[in-house]
């Protein structure tokens, strides 16, 4: 969708009288195995061209399917579930250097770590075959995990192996306790596979993985946690004295995280109906949102396959950051670091 396509021939559809016409577009064609037989959203048009059941031309302007996809967004926005942005996890094999690296450039301290052998009720990544550290920003976190083996004896491993190298590796939201079992229910009639659920949950706080290959671009968590309501509550994957780890000085929030893909436009639509929420497309790339900043899909820039590309990070200045990050011998291009294969778009 909003994006031409090579077409043996086009059918032109003029509805007369400046009607409008609604009509149900399904992916005959695609990359992505998840999205085949899918409808996509309607779209309402007086004049349009359809190619290959893929690609609308509008009578008016190209502009016009994609505002059509943000009608449509508007409208469902009311019921669509709610998405907290809580937590972002990196996978490398760079354990050390990269702790130093996030303490140099953004002064981040550790609430907590894994260093490969706490349980599983402790949080513990170990049962995985990782370990971790997870460093706070504003009442946000961080996490790196790295696979205590090299090569493809955990998922982890086999991770680094397919995306080349260390990078995103989950987005961790924090959903409204009540809403919980809808999501199950959700996951459930979609016949999307759920991992891991009965190992990540204790009485104060439930989660489910979502399996990535029902849901393409990275891992997803689930999770309630107590004290909900309060924007510093309790985080399961991180001690309950994490404030005091706390350093605002040159980052305060994540507001936004970047998967970038083949297909955006599929990938972002299959999001939506598996996480319950809206589509918006947001200067030309599809989103979906969160109550802390959109989850935006791109196509890859970097020659890297599909994955979690990089996350928007908020600071005061961002040009201290800059400097700190260059100081330190990291790659840093406009208002971007890169630190274990992950992007920081900093923001002030």
């Amino acid at each position: 969708v909003g994006e031409p396509l090579p077409s043996a021939h086009r059918v032109s559809f003029d509805p007369g009288d400046n009607k409008p016409v609604f009509l149900t577009f399904v992916v005959k064609e695609t990359h992505h195995p998840v999205a085949l037989g899918r409808p996509l959203p309607e779209f309402e048009a007086i004049a349009f061209t359809v190619v290959d059941y893929k690609h609308i031309e509008c009578g008016c302007s190209h502009s016009s399917s994609l505002a059509g996809l943000n009608e449509l967004g508007k409208e469902n926005r009311g019921n669509q579930m709610t998405l907290r942005l809580r937590q972002v996890a990196i996978i490398g094999n760079e354990y050390e250097r990269t702790e130093d690296a996030l303490s140099a450039v953004f002064e981040l301290g550790v609430a907590y770590r894994d260093p490969g052998h706490r349980p599983a009720r402790e949080a513990g990544v170990s049962i995985f075959g990782l370990r971790n550290f997870v460093m706070p920003i504003g009442n946000q976190f961080l996490e790196l995990v790295a696979p205590l083996e090299d090569g493809p004896t955990t998922a982890g491993g086999r991770y680094l192996q397919r995306r080349g190298g260390p990078g995103g590796y989950m987005l961790l939201f924090q959903v409204p306790r009540s809403d919980y079992a809808l999501h199950q229910q959700r996951l459930a009639e979609l016949d999307v596979r759920v991992v891991a659920a009965g190992d990540i949950s204790e009485q104060e706080s439930e989660a489910i993985h979502i399996h990535p290959k029902d849901l393409p671009g990275c891992l997803v968590e689930l999770r309630w946690c107590e004290n909900e309501h309060e924007p510093d509550g309790d985080w399961w994957p991180v001690e309950r004295e994490w404030q005091s780890h706390r350093n605002t000085e040159f980052a305060t929030a994540i507001c936004g995280a970047e998967i970038q893909t083949p297909e955006p436009m599929v990938l972002a639509l299959r999001w939506a109906e598996v996480l319950g929420v809206s589509t918006e497309i947001v200067d030309g790339d599809p989103t979906i949102p969160t109550t802390d900043g959109p989850v935006t899909f791109i196509k890859p820039s970097d020659g890297r396959p599909e994955g979690l590309g990089g996350i928007t990070v908020k600071v005061p200045t961002p040009e201290i950051v800059l400097e700190r990050a260059a100081k330190y011998g990291l790659q840093c291009y406009e208002q971007t670091v890169e630190i274990s294969g992950l992007r920081f778009h900093l923001v002030g």
